[in-house]
């Protein structure tokens, strides 16, 4: 898995997919990684949006694509309302800080 810095109108249309352990699950599907997907529907050089379903707890998990080349993260998800829900996109500053908190 890598990560994917894109031109600022590239990932529009992209089905993203975000995977993580939703806090309004009970009993063992709380154990269980749920995942839900959808399109990338707003980008700015900073944040991604998109209607994907997601609820409490989840934010930190990756927004991620399969490209041709491979899973690529795009964004770290980040907040969302019943409305819309948002990323933050993995620039190089952003992975540059990853790649410095992991040494």
């Amino acid at each position: 898995m890598g990560y994917r810095t894109t031109y600022v109108d590239s990932p529009k249309g992209l089905l993203a997919v975000i995977p993580g352990y939703p806090a309004d699950k009970v009993g063992n599907e709380r154990y269980t990684m749920w995942r839900d997907y959808g399109p990338i529907e707003g980008v700015n050089p900073r944040i991604l949006t998109y209607r994907i379903d997601t609820y409490e707890g989840q934010s930190g998990s990756p927004v991620y694509h399969y490209f041709d080349t491979g899973v690529r993260i795009m964004a770290i998800h980040t907040r969302g309302n019943k409305n819309m829900n948002s990323g933050n996109r993995i620039t190089d500053d952003v992975f540059n800080n990853i790649k410095k908190w992991s040494e």
